[in-house]
């Protein structure tokens, strides 16, 4: 079992003398930046023609095997040093069939090493590693190249463990800025190989000798992190980067990877206004509940448009009955950002049981997430501070022979990988004790939806049997790209069932019958946007029949 690393140390604020930040890395070697699910490294023509030289292929040989093109490429274009217009051709590198690291690698060696393109030779020194030391503490989770000076350190180069080693070196931002230059010159699309982007920005350098420093005033402005509240379990921050809505997350101190809830502020706020917002009140008026941040929660919305009333476009209307008193629980609400939106748009809702045990949790949630507001002025909402399990229990008790939820919400991970390869939900969550549990907690109208994360397509599958065995009448499976959302029936009264056309089999493809479905509704299509979310996923499909 593979346990997250902590933080190595309390977050240094970089928001005042970013410049003053120290960085010590040295290339390991251990392959550890090429695995995970979901990557994506980025390659132009002309690093497509040194990848095939390096393999002794042609261009054409190289796409067709190793290659996937980017479906947005096509819609952007650059200018050639001539000042001509270009179309941008960019792929990514594929991955290995089960989606666990690149192609290229061969056990822990890059086999097109010398070819390796742009955004390899940059790393760690990307832009979204250097915004704050909570990502620079981020990228140190996934390489051992980087070395983390322990609380009260400064990073030094005889601060390695290591003594058969030779010490990393230690960089200033100064140091590692052409690094981040020219990996934000590959990513707009330039059709460069590595080394022409060197001479070209030594040749830019000679030209505007103040370029580099701008391009570091603009960084350092237009992105940045703030700490707003750090304890011994968990830290809040609040992101600010140019062009997108400030917003605020959370996450546990021992998960520093795993950000357990996030929304969008209505406007920055500062250190100074931030310790003006005394009440809870304050601090609610400064979070935007417009719109979900996380795309596991949009894709946890979905189910709404099945559960009515219809808010439809262009003067059609849904078969599902309307509702108006919707029961939704969510379990492992967080600082809940989930249960506060559904409060704020879904009006058919008369009750949401939000169920955190962490009483850390559920402090920060109330000072920091509005959470307190809520509880104060919404009588539907209740909170619950009960592990999942406990809650289950309980309202079985409670409901005896009566089915008490429409949709029952399960976002829990347990921080760990198990042995199945699954991280969220915990096993108890997958046992059938607890599933049969929540379906008799169902309306036959009713669904659970359930946020999985796996490490391989075949954890997948096993935790689909197991969905799939506790609820025979079948649902619907949207895979992300580092979740998978299962929506699951209780019955076959299930709306889903009339919604979508009834000639698609367990397992096939519905997601654009699902989108255009979702595009009909106004909630999901302004406010959820999952008609977006279903066509980017990597697949939305029936749920698999249990084997």
């Amino acid at each position: 079992m593979r346990r997250s690393a902590p933080l190595a140390r309390a977050l240094r604020s970089w928001s005042q003398g970013r410049e003053d930040a120290r960085f010590q890395f040295k290339c390991t070697a251990c392959g550890k930046c090429c695995t995970g699910r979901g990557g994506r490294v980025r390659v132009n023509e002309r690093e497509v023609a040194a990848i095939a030289s390096e393999l002794r292929l042609s261009s054409t040989q190289v796409e067709a095997r190793y290659l996937r093109r980017l479906p947005d490429a096509a819609d952007q274009s650059v200018s050639d040093s001539d000042g001509e217009t270009q179309q941008i051709q960019q792929w990514t590198l594929r991955q290995t069939p089960e989606d666990s690291q690149c192609v290229f690698l061969d056990d822990t060696k890059c086999s097109i090493y010398k070819a390796r393109p742009t955004q390899c030779r940059t790393f760690p020194w990307w832009p979204q590693n250097l915004i704050s030391d909570y990502d620079w503490q981020l990228a140190a989770q996934d390489c051992e190249g980087i070395t983390l000076p322990a609380e009260g350190e400064a990073s030094s180069a005889e601060s390695s463990t290591d003594s058969t080693q030779s010490p990393a070196p230690v960089y200033s931002f100064d140091d590692i800025l052409p690094q981040v230059i020219l990996h934000d010159i590959h990513r707009s699309g330039e059709n460069y190989t590595y080394e022409k982007l060197e001479q070209l920005l030594a040749d830019l350098q000679e030209v505007d000798a103040d370029f580099v420093d701008e391009y570091k005033r603009e960084f350092f402005t237009n992105f940045s992190r703030r700490v707003v509240h750090q304890d011994a379990h968990v830290t809040v921050l609040d992101t600010f980067a140019q062009g997108v809505a400030p917003t605020r997350c959370f996450f546990f101190n021992d998960r520093i990877h795993l950000v357990q809830s996030e929304v969008a502020l209505v406007e920055r706020v500062t250190e100074t206004e931030e310790a003006a917002a005394d009440s809870a009140d304050n601090t609610d008026a400064a979070v935007d509940r417009s719109a979900l941040v996380l795309d596991v929660h949009r894709a946890m919305c979905i189910p709404f448009a099945a559960t009515g009333p219809a808010h439809a476009l262009d003067g059609e209307r849904q078969t599902a009955a309307p509702s108006s008193a919707l029961h939704v629980a969510v379990i492992g609400s967080g600082a809940a950002s989930l249960p506060l939106f559904l409060l704020a748009h879904v009006d058919a809702v008369s009750r949401v049981d939000a169920v955190e045990p962490s009483a850390a949790v559920n402090s920060v949630a109330r000072a920091f997430f509005g959470l307190a507001a809520a509880e104060k002025r919404d009588r539907r909402l209740r909170v619950h501070e009960v592990t999942g399990e406990a809650f289950v229990d309980a309202q079985l008790r409670e409901a005896g022979t009566s089915a008490a939820y429409d949709l029952i919400l399960v976002d829990v991970e347990s921080g760990d990988w198990d042995e199945r390869g699954v991280k969220a939900p915990p096993p108890s969550m997958l046992s059938s004790a607890f599933l049969d549990a929540v379906r008799a907690l169902l309306t036959p109208s009713g669904a659970l939806v359930v946020n999985v994360i796996a490490e391989s397509d075949a954890a997948l599958e096993r935790v689909e049997r197991t969905l799939a065995s506790a609820f025979p009448s079948g649902g619907i499976v949207l895979e992300l790209r580092k979740n998978a959302v299962f929506v699951l029936a209780a019955s076959v009264r299930h709306p889903f069932a009339s919604l979508l056309p009834s000639d698609v089999a367990a397992g096939a493809d519905v997601q654009e019958p699902l989108a255009a479905l979702l595009s009909r509704d106004v909630f999901q299509h302004q406010r959820v946007r999952s008609p977006e979310l279903v066509r980017s996923a990597k697949a939305a499909r029936r749920l698999r029949r249990a084997t």
